[in-house]
């Protein structure tokens, strides 16, 4: 599963639907995933608000958008796949960019390389990918 929380006024969030949208082989590969949009606009929301700021359940590394967590078929968070290319403070922050982009097509194949075989991919066999 994957889950993509953003902003209705955030300008990353606006600029990557149609990067995400325009790109053939994140569509094909989403098609293997349950994909999930979860709109952050109302900030009063207690489950929100009970969430915000690092650590919380939703906000791991930061409370930033756009991000994207994927989740394995028991539920949980797959903690270590995360935007390789990007920002180590901020793990799972997929801006508009073609570097983000292909950070994200790779995090796809990588989760479908696991649950396909059942297994965790070792740090030195990702680079194989």
């Amino acid at each position: 599963m994957i889950v993509l929380f953003h902003k209705q006024y955030c300008a990353p969030c606006v600029g990557l639907k149609p990067m995400l949208r325009g790109s053939e082989e994140v569509v094909v590969l989403s098609q293997r995933f349950i994909m999930v949009n979860c709109k952050e606009v109302d900030e009063e929301n207690p489950i929100y608000r009970a969430d915000r700021g690092a650590g919380g359940t939703f906000t791991p590394d930061g409370d930033y958008t756009p991000r994207i967590f994927f989740y394995d078929a028991d539920g949980n968070r797959m903690d270590d796949i995360i935007n390789e290319y990007g920002n180590r403070a901020f793990k799972y922050y997929y801006p508009p960019s073609e570097v983000a982009l292909r950070a994200l097509i790779r995090s796809m194949k990588t989760v479908l390389d696991i649950t396909a075989n059942g297994r965790r991919v070792k740090e030195h066999d990702k680079d194989e990918l």
